[in-house]
């Protein structure tokens, strides 16, 4: 029997530094982050301030 899929599998660590190791949920919790951050930002400079 064949599989109708294709799995993926991908190595969690997206970058290791020596003993430091980058995981890729990190990375996309750092990206979320600061793209919350730039919005944040940007809607609070737009509104006028009483």
């Amino acid at each position: 029997m064949q599989a109708n899929y294709l799995l993926i599998n991908f190595d969690p660590v997206a970058v290791s530094i020596g003993p430091l190791d980058i995981h890729w949920y990190g990375i996309m919790y750092l990206l979320a982050f600061l793209s919350f951050w730039l919005v944040g930002n940007r809607r609070a400079m737009a509104q006028p301030w009483r």
